[in-house]
């Protein structure tokens, strides 16, 4: 492996080059598809241009229904029409974009990484998961960062027996076969279900052959009394901030979510005093995360720094119920 500094951005592009994609939709010119643009093999991989967000679904739909191996790179989310209808179609596409919550009841998996490293894994890893015929569902994966990580990139070797060559069964003219977007709801359940055992199975295969782990819940320090729930690039942040409040011996550990679908079992919360750090809110209920699984939820507008998590501890020893609170 090699380091190089990258952005989010660029971290993406770098796993979708490694994962030998075979289409490209471009609607617009963010920073992924431009990267994609000057470092993906043309003789491998079709590139389009198009004019919208739907557009570019559209044909990364039909391009996996032919056996391509699609790839999507998206700011934010205009219309969610084809995202169901990729879901339905049971296609195995992987889309990263920095707006991914509208996505998580269409029946796509949702990735939530913590750095430009898990970006670039993830992407790759991503693809295997979402490919297993017990699978067969999208997956979108979330790029928020700004700031430039040294990353280690994979030898396309390495990367090319990790990630078998996609073998869907594709469109023949000689031989119709009909793709329904019409959705069967409990077997897009079930296909959930086997991502969650695909997600963990995958990740130890990776660990083993690279030497970084992801499971889809990370623990850190899970045994103490007051435990925090976060995802995303809140996390290192949160992780610090633990760290610092450890050494003034308080029993405070932390718990990442790396996958809000399929959405992991949350045991490890189990007699524990806990609040969860969210990023963003189901309007009408409650915070993405705290939504899912109950607990006090501390909404943050912006990014966290540590005080804020010192002073969210600090609220969560004094509270005596549950609360919704916006950090605004």
């Amino acid at each position: 492996m090699k380091g190089e500094l990258l952005d989010s951005y660029e971290s993406a592009a770098v796993g979708a080059k490694l994962s030998k994609i075979g289409f490209l939709a471009v609607p617009g010119t963010n920073t992924v598809n431009k990267k994609l643009k000057e470092i993906v093999n043309k003789e491998e991989c079709s590139i389009m241009d198009v004019e919208s967000q739907s557009a570019a679904l559209s044909a990364a739909i039909a391009a996996e229904a032919c056996g391509k191996r699609a790839f999507l790179s998206i700011d934010r989310i205009e219309s969610t029409r084809e995202f169901l209808a990729a879901s339905c179609m049971r296609l195995p596409i992987v889309a990263v974009s920095s707006d991914i919550t509208a996505l998580r009841d269409l029946g796509w998996l949702v990735f939530l990484p913590e750095s430009n490293q898990e970006i670039l894994d993830t992407v790759i890893q991503a693809y295997r998961i979402c490919e297993d015929s017990k699978v067969l569902l999208p997956a979108a994966i979330k790029v928020d960062f700004p700031i430039r990580e040294n990353i280690l990139s994979p030898s396309e070797k390495s990367v090319d027996h990790f990630l078998p060559k996609l073998r869907l069964k594709r469109l023949d003219l000689r031989n119709p076969l009909v793709l329904d977007n019409t959705c069967f709801r409990d077997q897009q359940q079930k296909a959930m279900e086997n991502a969650l055992k695909a997600i963990e199975t995958v990740n130890e295969k990776w660990g083993t052959k690279f030497k970084r782990s992801y499971p889809a819940v990370e623990e850190y320090f899970s045994e103490s009394d007051y435990l925090l729930v976060v995802s995303g690039s809140d996390s290192p942040t949160a992780k610090a901030a633990v760290n610092k409040l450890r050494e003034q011996g308080e029993s405070i550990g932390l718990v990442r979510i790396r996958s809000l679908r399929p959405f992991p079992d949350m045991k490890v919360l189990d007699g524990k005093k806990v609040a969860v750090i969210d990023r963003d809110i189901s309007l009408g209920s409650a915070g993405i995360v705290s939504s899912e699984i109950g607990y006090s939820s501390f909404i943050a507008t912006k990014p966290i720094n540590e005080k804020d998590v010192a002073d969210i501890y600090s609220r969560l020893k004094a509270s005596e119920k549950e609360e919704t609170v916006w950090m605004l």
